[in-house]
């Protein structure tokens, strides 16, 4: 939510990518102006509180928000990205710093927040003279509370070898990070900068599609797709030292599972305790008229059991909440449904007092929910169908969402 819808910002980030790469220019454009939209901060009772401009990326710390402002050439690609950091005490901006070599956003998954501090992978590279994929790719902290940004290291975490594992995901793990790096999963240590491989799919015997790490550094669980049945896949967990401690396979709980192809689109996974949330698509063949799976589950030893299953929504899961929360939140519009093991399920509910707007997308600072809305005749959307011209948020407490138990959720 916060940053933009986490289905949305993926393919935005995927759609804009493959577009700088086809896009073959000698010489780099002039670039225009900054675009920008305009956004309004909202209470949950519909009051507005105040608004300003930025292009997109808002993520939110407790009463601080990241967000960008773009520079784009004549033909609306990026040419330059600036980073402020909005107080919402006093409503001050500041400028963080500006990043003349921006190649295009990360998507979600390269992002994590420790206490006032928001990490980002961010590609690196002039749009007109990048070699292919291999975008510089470096990481970036910002802290909101002494109001910097700065480099860490000079690691480039470029994924090269696509065979053993596919994609970038940086997740919080103590004072450390976990980043998977194709077939690779590095321990980093931001105040050093020292990196440390942890795993490494070297061997072949299966594909890494996804990281999930628990954020007090108890251990981690990494996706797996067999190289012998690509239409297989399992949870490996881990311990701390890297020792492994359990494969489970998720097959029982998809369908096609002899047929299934998967591939990086798109695929999201997290973990906490003995559970385990997958979304994906599946390309398969035979994927008929589900070829999307929403599934929350149980790792229950070498099986998983499937818990609920969300059928094609998929556009519901709230990564942000289970980093920071004993739980899993998956949002529906204004409703909201989560689960943990100490309370099961319970739902509740955003009172936006605005019927002319419909919430779309959910983020959690550890502290507050933060909504996206939008008109409901879509009037302030853009004319060529891009990104909306206006953007509301509203900050939202937990007590706000009456929080009540109910039964496992279907689709609404």
């Amino acid at each position: 939510m916060g940053r933009g819808n986490k289905e949305r910002k993926a393919f935005a980030a995927l759609t804009l990518s493959l577009c700088l790469l086809l896009s073959g220019c000698a010489q780099p454009p002039k670039p225009v102006t900054e675009a920008e939209t305009q956004t309004i901060l909202y209470t949950a009772a519909g009051h507005e509180t105040g608004q300003f401009s930025s292009s997109c990326g808002i993520t939110p710390v407790g009463d601080m928000l990241l967000f960008d402002r773009r520079a784009r050439n004549e033909k609306g690609d990026v040419t330059r990205v600036s980073y402020y950091c909005k107080d919402l005490k006093n409503g001050e901006e500041t400028l963080l710093g500006t990043l003349n070599r921006m190649y295009y956003e990360p998507t979600d998954s390269a992002e994590a927040v420790v206490g006032s501090h928001v990490y980002r992978m961010i590609p690196l590279g002039n749009w007109w003279n990048m070699p292919d994929k291999d975008a510089e790719l470096a990481l970036y902290d910002f802290d909101l509370n002494v109001k910097t940004m700065q480099r860490i290291g000079t690691e480039n975490y470029c994924v090269t070898d696509t065979t053993t594992g596919i994609g970038l995901t940086l997740c919080a793990y103590g004072e450390h990070f976990l980043l998977q790096k194709g077939g690779q999963i590095l321990l980093l240590d931001p105040k050093t900068a020292e990196v440390n491989t942890v795993y490494n799919a070297q061997n072949g015997a299966c594909k890494v599609l996804g990281l999930a790490a628990d954020a007090n550094a108890h251990g981690f669980s990494v996706l797996m797709q067999s190289a012998e049945n690509p239409s297989q896949l399992s949870v490996h967990t881990y311990e701390e030292s890297g020792t492994l401690l359990n494969i489970a396979d998720l097959s029982a709980c998809l369908q096609n599972p002899d047929t299934a192809n998967w591939k990086n689109t798109n695929i999201s996974f997290a973990v906490q305790g003995d559970y385990l949330y997958f979304y994906g698509y599946d390309f398969g063949e035979d994927a008929g008229e589900k070829p999307i799976y929403s599934v929350l589950a149980k790792i229950d030893g070498e099986t998983c059991t499937e818990v609920a299953d969300f059928e094609q929504s998929t556009a519901n899961f709230v990564p942000s909440y289970t980093a920071k929360a004993d739980g899993f939140l998956f949002a529906f519009g204004d409703i909201a449904y989560r689960f943990s093991t100490q309370n099961g399920w319970e739902k509740g509910a955003v009172p936006l007092q605005n019927e002319d707007l419909t919430l779309r997308e959910w983020y959690f600072d550890g502290e507050h929910y933060w909504v996206s809305a939008v008109n409901k005749d879509g009037s302030d959307c853009a004319g060529d169908g891009g990104y909306a011209q206006t953007t509301r948020y509203c900050r939202v407490a937990n007590a706000d969402l009456n929080w009540s138990p109910c039964a496992a959720p279907n689709e609404p």
